[in-house]
């Protein structure tokens, strides 16, 4: 599956529930030094709406303060799962396999 197909694909928690949709996928360089590394994937950002992030609902970013106000305002119930903590389902959602309280919030999840 390509990560075109992912962003945007519903997400449901353990009961069935839509809960938002994938707004970034999260990866990782893998790879020897002198190679062309590989990308895996780390985790899925999931978002109520489709707004992307903007770094300013991290925790240590620093700006506007209106705006940053606005988009942690925005995000507030922005989660993030890692690849393990879902399954994707004929690729027409993702299934969260935590309950959707453990997930953590968008200011905890990696850069």
């Amino acid at each position: 599956m390509r990560a075109g197909e992912l962003l945007g694909i519903t997400v449901l928690d353990q009961d069935g529930r839509r809960r938002g949709v994938v707004i970034e996928i999260r990866t990782r360089a893998e790879g020897d030094a002198g190679e062309v590394p590989a990308l895996k994937v780390d985790g899925f950002v999931i978002g109520t709406r489709r707004w992307r992030l903007f770094g300013y609902e991290r925790r240590d970013e620093r700006g506007p303060s209106v705006l940053r106000w606005l988009l942690r305002l925005a995000h507030r119930n922005t989660r993030y799962a890692g690849f393990d903590e879902v399954e994707i389902e004929a690729g027409r959602a993702m299934r969260v396999r935590r309950p959707w309280r453990e997930l953590r919030s968008v200011r905890d999840i990696p850069h």
